[in-house]
């Protein structure tokens, strides 16, 4: 059947998601075969990401409930009373009809953070708990939503099936001369539309078993296992009690400590208290890793909020049912906190004191954080002043010590990116906890070259010789390398080893330069373009300006295409084929448009694909099952100081090539020209062994958690023994 695909919240850099929404989707088949192992980057594409816990060998063999509609979660339709139909998150969250008393005594009484409200249709109804769909998993998670899902069952595999392939003629007025998979239509005979109003349920590009969902699936994702079967060490134990005794805590510690594992055991011991916690990241791909939401979406914001003057955030949370959800948090926990900026995690605990009336750390609710400060910082920090939100000015293009508030003067310092250096951590009186045991390494050598790198900055004359010369089996591995021009020269020596021609796609970069702004003479510099035509000031943009796309080539996505199927910066998939160009296909006039930049980004789509001769649209096969076409974005960022602000935008297929990435068993690292000091820790802590760790090279000056604030903040911390 045809799933309709929830709504994400808009964000700035990604006007063109609702437009995208709004297309004709086309189904493409699945193709057999051997495919290059899983592969890849994140977040940033040429950052690395925070090493992560070791994978679950058995994946993707279900697909996770927050890939899943509400509608599809087995929640309980009672239609029996006619309407109206009442939305209910509560002790068991579904619709209802009937008598209200009798509905509000058996769902809502006695349960903290319900809501509920009426609706003439079972749509809207759906469509209200799907805004919901948080709330609705923390009620799933709590004792009656657990008996409710026990009593109906587990439901049967949700995998999408794949579909017999139909290849046509290619049209050789529109395609380069070369060989690749070319797919028809979605057929309508296909699909049965979930909604009477097709034009509302957008056809995705898979199809599910006959079999209907009775009941909710477990995440299968790989960095996700029932907590029950977790088995902590008392250092481990030691996090969890503290936690459960209601401490603000943080805790840290190497790659492969079990910093996962203590989270989901604190986070199930929580749900069985019916404690409403939230779990966050700051990132797409480590929130979905984790099963939570992003820090921006939890806080209800943008990526550009931080123009935003602090009192009207305060004010407009105070107006919005944000302001409910921050007062129903018992307990907020970030994931990934070297990442989070010291400006947002003041702001966020700002907000939620106004939304809380209460003047404690983030308005008294119980506040967990862990990650390791060691590996990767803030990206671009203190971008907007803190207070006043204006455009901060570094003092340095390249590597700056501090940021100058454009209106204001307010100094920020470079020092201070961490959250640890804020206000709101110091009011947040963690108790801090050092993991020291590493479960991911079982070589104890190793464990120490890699624990005087991460904390030191050190490596010894001795370390240097054995990694540079060790013996090691890494035939077949992936090379991880922390520069772009390295990067970029592995990636397109995997892709030239692939049979067939290469598509190149070259990006359509615009600064529309409003005439409110003409005066500003300062936004000139926006229009400056670089030898081979891309304008300058985009050219770290995480699309690429051009790009090459072949059949069965590694990728990774690089916006948040469908984040509740799990399609979201940093998902990684194959090129199965391609599809034809049809304009009919893009944004259309007489499609309603949300979003202030909606039809700009419509028109620039057009025209990209008019700059590159209406090449065709690569379709990709996801690592989580899902096809998808992946047609051109349009990333685009408000510059100015006032509505209408002038755009900076580029055009581009959302795609990388997904040579460069991760793996645990057998690594090859090149650290010659690493560029952050945290990365070459994180580069080698992805290896199991020094048996399965080939490294080519390392930089002349020591290097992994030597700045001096990290290591200061770190040597502060009680210590802990068994």
């Amino acid at each position: 059947m045809t799933m309709a695909r929830s709504t994400p919240k808009r964000k700035v850099e990604e006007e063109h998601r609702a437009t995208y929404d709004k297309r004709p989707r086309t189904t493409t088949p699945f193709i057999s075969g051997s495919r290059i192992s899983a592969l890849g980057t994140q977040d940033d594409p040429f950052e690395i990401e925070s090493s992560p816990e070791p994978e679950d060998p058995e994946q993707n063999t279900k697909l996770p409930r927050s890939m899943l509609p509400v509608k599809e979660w087995g929640l309980p339709v009672d239609l029996s009373g006619g309407r109206p139909y009442y939305a209910i998150v509560g002790h068991v969250p579904g619709i209802y009809t009937g008598n209200w008393k009798d509905i509000e005594g058996t769902q809502l009484k006695g349960y903290k953070g319900n809501r509920t409200k009426k609706f003439k249709t079972v749509d809207d109804a759906w469509e209200f708990l799907e805004e919901h769909r948080h709330l609705v998993e923390q009620a799933l998670n709590r004792e009656s939503g657990r008996a409710y899902l026990a009593s109906i069952g587990k439901a049967p595999s949700a995998r999408p099936q794949p579909r017999p392939s139909a290849d046509i003629a290619h049209h050789p007025s529109l395609l380069p001369s070369s060989t690749y998979t070319q797919f028809q239509p979605y057929s309508e005979q296909s699909a049965t539309p979930e909604s009477d109003d097709e034009s509302l349920t957008p056809k995705i590009a898979f199809q599910r078993p006959n079999s209907s969902l009775n009941g909710l699936q477990p995440r299968t994702n790989n960095n996700i296992t029932a907590a029950s079967e977790v088995t902590l060490d008392p250092e481990q134990q030691r996090v969890v009690n503290l936690i459960m005794a209601g401490h603000n805590v943080f805790y840290t510690g190497p790659a492969g400590c079990g910093k996962s594992a203590i989270l989901r055991v604190f986070k199930k011991r929580l749900e069985e208290q019916k404690k409403i916690i939230f779990v966050t990241a700051p990132t797409n791909i480590a929130a979905l890793a984790i099963g939570g939401q992003t820090t921006y979406s939890y806080a209800g914001w943008h990526m550009e909020i931080g123009k935003e003057p602090l009192p009207s955030l305060k004010r407009r949370v105070m107006r919005g049912r944000q302001k409910e959800l921050f007062r129903n948090t018992d307990v907020l926990v970030i994931d990934e906190i070297s990442m989070v900026e010291s400006n947002f995690f003041g702001r966020l605990s700002e907000v939620m004191k106004s939304a809380r009336e209460n003047e404690k750390a983030f308005g008294g609710a119980q506040i967990i954080v862990t990650g390791d400060f060691c590996q990767l910082a803030p990206v671009k920090p203190f971008k907007y002043c803190f207070t006043c939100g204006a455009e901060n000015e570094p003092n340095e293009p390249r590597n700056p010590t501090e940021y100058v508030c454009g209106k204001c003067r307010h100094v920020f310092y470079d020092v201070d990116k961490w959250a640890f250096r804020g206000q709101a951590w110091k009011e947040c009186n963690f108790i801090n906890v050092n993991l020291m045991r590493i479960h991911r390494q079982d070589d104890p050598f190793f464990r120490c070259i890699l624990n005087r790198i991460r904390l030191d900055g050190i490596i010894q004359p001795e370390h240097k010789e054995i990694l540079l010369n060790h013996e090691s089996e890494t035939e077949g591995a992936i090379e991880i390398a922390t520069h772009k021009t390295l990067v970029a020269k592995q990636n397109k020596k995997k892709i030239d080893e692939l049979p067939g021609t290469a598509i190149e796609y070259r990006c359509k970069d615009f600064f529309l330069w409003k005439d409110d702004h003409r005066e500003d003479k300062s936004l000139e510099k926006y229009l400056q373009r670089g030898s081979r035509g891309q304008l300058y000031h985009l050219k770290d943009h995480r699309y690429e300006a051009e790009l090459e796309l072949k059949q069965d080539m590694r990728v990774v996505l690089l916006n948040n295409l469908a984040p509740g199927l799990g399609l979201v910066n940093g998902s990684q998939g194959s090129i199965i084929g391609f599809e034809l160009y049809d304009l009919e296909k893009l944004p259309k006039k007489d499609v309603p448009l949300t979003g202030p930049h909606a039809r700009y980004c419509e028109e620039e789509i057009k025209r990209f694909g008019e700059r590159n001769e209406f090449r065709p649209w690569p379709v990709v096969r996801f690592d989580n099952g899902l096809t998808e076409t992946i047609y051109a974005d349009c990333s685009t960022t408000e510059r100015g100081v006032s509505e209408p602000f002038s755009l900076l935008s580029r055009t581009q297929i959302p795609l990388m090539a997904g040579y460069s990435g991760m793996t645990l068993d057998k690594v090859k690292v090149d650290l010659a020209k690493s560029f952050e000091t945290e990365q070459p820790y994180v580069a080698l802590s992805r290896a199991k062994s020094l048996h399965g760790l080939t490294v080519l090279s390392l930089p002349d000056y020591g290097f992994g958690g030597r700045n001096r604030e990290v290591k200061e903040f770190l040597d502060s911390f009680p210590k802990y023994s068994d």
